[in-house]
């Protein structure tokens, strides 16, 4: 008889591993979101290097007011960068001087701005709005292979808590359980067992007791016969002694009339037969 791990057990199991997943996706969350500040910044760094190289190249044809080869140059610098979403060139007095714009969707974007200056004398601000999808995009990938690698190693993990627990943990305890149901099913069989012979000594002393009972109304309507046949003999000793009584007083009474016959015919004296008589009365 196969016994199989209780439901409770394999709920905890199963809780304790969706715990486990949930904390491994919460780690890669953290990283990836770690990751993504590290990598804004980064890139930000490497805009504002951008930046103040093109500052400086545009710094002659600032100081010859070139505006046609400035406004050439960052609108080429524009199309040439996917990542480029909007330039603007603004000079000291808030004059706009180029204004370029991407047609490309504006999802994730950030903004540099950065004076181009010429001995402390502000020639030129340069306002850059940067779109860093890309960036995303490498990170939602990096994310996916984080979190695969977590449901990877969380499989793995499962599959080898499950392993050392069936040999260490769960084997045992299916092997107790299996003691316990096989005790119980034997407790079980021998009350069936005490039942069954309860239930047939009751049936044989019932039937015993009806058999006594039946014995003891015998056994009265014996001494019930037997009372009234020793009432009868009573009845009729009494009745033969009154006829022994009957019977001798009549005898003694034949006796005494033959005496008296007797003597009667053996006197004829008067006197000796009354004697006689009387003597019989």
């Amino acid at each position: 008889m196969t016994v199989y791990p209780s439901g409770r057990h394999r709920q905890a199991f199963i809780a304790f591993l969706l715990v486990l997943v949930l904390f491994l996706v919460t780690v890669d969350m953290l990283i990836i979101s770690n990751q993504r500040t590290i990598s804004i910044n980064e890139e930000k760094k490497h805009m504002n290097v951008v930046i103040n190289l093109a500052g400086i190249l545009l710094r002659e044809s600032l100081l010859k007011h070139d505006y046609d080869e400035i406004e050439q140059f960052l609108i080429q610098w524009g199309k040439e960068k996917d990542d480029i979403l909007e330039i603007k060139a603004i000079m000291p007095n808030g004059f706009l001087l180029v204004h370029y714009r991407s047609v490309h969707p504006q999802v994730n974007i950030y903004s540099i701005q950065k004076q181009v200056e010429y001995f402390d004398r502000n020639l030129i601000t340069l306002e850059v709005v940067m779109d860093h999808t890309h960036t995303e995009r490498i990170l939602k990938g990096l994310q996916l292979q984080l979190i695969a690698g977590s449901l990877l190693l969380a499989s793995f993990f499962a599959a080898f808590l499950w392993i050392v627990m069936k040999k260490l943990a769960i084997k045992p305890l299916e092997k107790e359980i299996e003691r316990r149901m096989l005790a119980e099913e034997k407790i079980l069989e021998a009350k069936d067992d005490l039942q069954f012979a309860v239930e047939d000594r009751t049936r044989e002393l019932d039937i015993s007791n009806k058999n006594m009972l039946k014995q003891n109304i015998q056994l009265r309507d014996t001494r019930d016969s037997m009372l009234n046949l020793v009432e009868d003999l009573e009845v009729e000793i009494t009745e033969h002694k009154n006829a022994e009584e009957k019977i001798k007083i009549q005898l003694e009474n034949i006796n005494a009339l033959n005496a008296i016959d007797i003597a009667i015919s053996s006197s004829l004296d008067l006197d000796t037969t009354l004697k006689i008589g009387r003597a019989h009365v």
